[in-house]
């Protein structure tokens, strides 16, 4: 009769939970987001099915694919704070209000261009839950004035190349010129007729004469 009452008593607790309401954490991300200087904002929302609002939670913000990422700043948020601002890789600022985390993360450049995925510890009230976002791409795009820098370098440059080309222009001309001028010269040379008078030899030729007796 004991084990009889134990197995009534397991199979009570599983129909239960299976009427129980779903209890998950969902997280909803961007998918992309372009920033256009060296800060980037985004928003985590969070749906926190079959429970009320999170009395205590921690945000976390990872660099990277899961398995390969990086932790670049965390947040404790509950009904007092609700605001916070942390430098750990990164520096960033947290705001949670109505269901949603807005984070702004500052400091970065164009090679930090990746994928930054938030996930939420549900620490009050309980159970624990972990959940992680899709993620967003993050793209940064060069500011103004790394442009501009860009732009002068490269008319810069490009004058100088201008300048160069034609010198080398210049001095190939000249040399061909000088060659040519040289040239004509000692075919002008080579034209002059040498007017001296043949020398002759200093002895004569004897002749053969032939005799007639008669």
């Amino acid at each position: 009769m004991k084990h009889l009452g134990q197995f009534a008593t397991f199979i009570i607790c599983l129909l239960e939970a299976f009427n129980m309401p779903a209890r998950a954490l969902q997280i909803i991300q961007p998918r992309s987001i372009l920033a256009e200087s060296h800060n980037a904002t985004f928003g985590c929302a969070y749906n926190n099915t079959g429970e009320g609002p999170l009395e205590e939670f921690r945000i976390s913000v990872h660099k990277g694919e899961i398995g390969l990422d990086t932790e670049v700043c965390a947040f404790f948020f509950n009904t007092t704070i609700n605001y916070l601002e942390t430098t750990m890789v990164l520096h960033c600022q947290g705001w949670a209000r109505n269901g949603s985390v807005s984070i702004t993360i500052s400091g970065i450049n164009t090679s930090q261009s990746d994928l930054y995925i938030c996930q939420i510890e549900k620490m009050h009230p309980p159970p624990y839950i972990i959940s992680n976002g899709d993620g967003t791409w993050i793209f940064i795009s060069p500011n103004t004035t790394e442009i501009k820098r860009c732009g002068q370098f490269t008319q810069t440059t490009l004058i100088v190349l201008a300048f160069t080309a034609i010198f080398i222009l210049y001095s190939v001309f000249i040399t061909c010129l000088h060659w040519m001028l040289k040239k004509n010269q000692e075919e002008q040379s080579n034209e002059y007729v040498n007017m001296e008078p043949p020398k002759l030899n200093s002895g004569r030729r004897r002749g053969n004469h032939i005799g007639y007796r008669t």
